[in-house]
């Protein structure tokens, strides 16, 4: 069942709330009452779907920032992975967003979306500043101003008719890369 459930997750998550049951139904021929019985709610099926793509993401964020070398490279592996997801999966992203600030759990959610997407960025920004490439900050407050920035950059772009990825990757680089490093101007975009 859970295999089926997956194999839908783009198909069936909206931007504007959690799944519809009954797309979930037609998507994969598993009955109303069969859901109910393991998912108490839309919303819980959605966060069901929603933590397997964020382990993706988590995962292609990772693969690609093993493959850069140096704090500043490693750091825009990082935006330009999310940006590629967030703008390529745009009802994806907005559901991820909506439900790491929705319901009573929300403080803990964010904090495991936060982990499993830019945990990475912990140890990017720790490095940076160690060697001082990275102006000296706090990294928790740095994970969550990309994190968020990313994010609303993104959705606010595709509000707006976009995407542009390329544009949005300038803006976002040149505005956080640029920010965290001691030099500025030993970033080239």
């Amino acid at each position: 069942m859970a295999e089926k459930l997956l194999a839908v997750t783009e198909q069936v998550v909206q931007p504007g709330g959690p799944v519809r049951i009954n797309d979930v139904v037609d998507a994969t021929g598993i009955s109303r009452s069969t859901l109910y019985y393991y998912f108490e709610s839309a919303e819980e099926l959605t966060r069901f779907l929603l933590v397997d793509k964020l382990a993706a993401i988590g995962e292609t964020v990772q693969k690609e920032v093993s493959a850069a070398t140096g704090p500043t490279e490693r750091l825009v592996a990082v935006l330009d992975a999310t940006l590629r997801v967030t703008t390529e999966q745009p009802a994806l992203a907005s559901a991820l967003l909506r439900a790491n600030l929705a319901g009573e759990n929300f403080g803990q959610q964010l904090r495991e979306t936060k982990e499993v997407v830019f945990g990475a960025l912990r140890e990017i920004v720790q490095d940076g500043v160690r060697e001082g490439t990275f102006i000296p900050v706090d990294v928790e407050d740095v994970m969550a101003l990309i994190m968020g920035g990313v994010a609303m950059a993104s959705l606010d772009e595709l509000n707006r008719g976009g995407p542009d990825p390329a544009a949005l990757r300038h803006t976002v680089r040149s505005v956080i890369a640029r920010g965290l490093l001691a030099d500025p101007t030993s970033f080239a975009l």
